[in-house]
This record gives C-alpha cells, sequence and structure tokens, in this order.
C-alpha cells in the first residue's frame, strides 16, 4: 500500500491505474471571490496539513485489523485522487464533511 507522493509516483510509472484531479478541477474561475477573503486563501495554502476524517471498508484486505469504520488521516498535501471506476478499488473514501482539524505552522508577522 502507498499513500500520497509514492501513489502519485507509481501511476506516473505505469505500475498503478490512478488518476488524480487536476489543480483546474479544484477551483472554478468563474466564481467572483470578496478581496476580504485573498489573506483567507493564502493562509489555506501555507499549511502544513490537516487532518481529515475518512470512511473504510473494514472486510477490505487492505483495511485489516480496523473495527471502526472511520479513520482520521493526516494530509500534507494537494493530490486528491479520483473515485476508481470499479467500486471495490476504494476502500478507504473522505466523509463527506471531511475536515477536522488544520494545523498551521508557522510565523506570524506583526
Amino acid at each position: 500500500m502507498a499513500t500520497d507522493d509514492a501513489v502519485k509516483w507509481l501511476s506516473t510509472n505505469g505500475l498503478t491505474k490512478v488518476h488524480f484531479k487536476s489543480d483546474s478541477a479544484k477551483k472554478d474561475t468563474t466564481t467572483m471571490m470578496a478581496y476580504h477573503l485573498r489573506s483567507d486563501e493564502t493562509r489555506a495554502k501555507d499549511m502544513r496539513g490537516s487532518i481529515f476524517e475518512a470512511r473504510i471498508d473494514v472486510t477490505h484486505p487492505l483495511c485489516y485489523g480496523y473495527i471502526s469504520p472511520t479513520l482520521s488521516i493526516f494530509k500534507s498535501n494537494t493530490l486528491f485522487m479520483d473515485q476508481n471506476n470499479y467500486s471495490y478499488d476504494s476502500p478507504v473514501m473522505f466523509t463527506g464533511n471531511p475536515l477536522q482539524v488544520v494545523i498551521c505552522i508557522g510565523v506570524i508577522k506583526t
């Protein structure tokens, strides 16, 4: 099992069939954003990581040993995989409202 950048490498080198969402799919360029929210977006891009809630299939071999159907996952990059076409190939999926904790580590300028 591989995660994050390792999955991207495996996909790029033809060792797995994982498709990633492109950056353009994440942002709607036709949406007008209020200027006062600009600093919030900038800070969000500087985040060192966040903790997300995921739903897991405890019957899947990759989830062997887990009892609870939910799991907290620390994510420190912006790679987002598309759901596979084959339903049994996605044993771990983010929940509908996955963000649990935002971790910001940095210097505060005054």
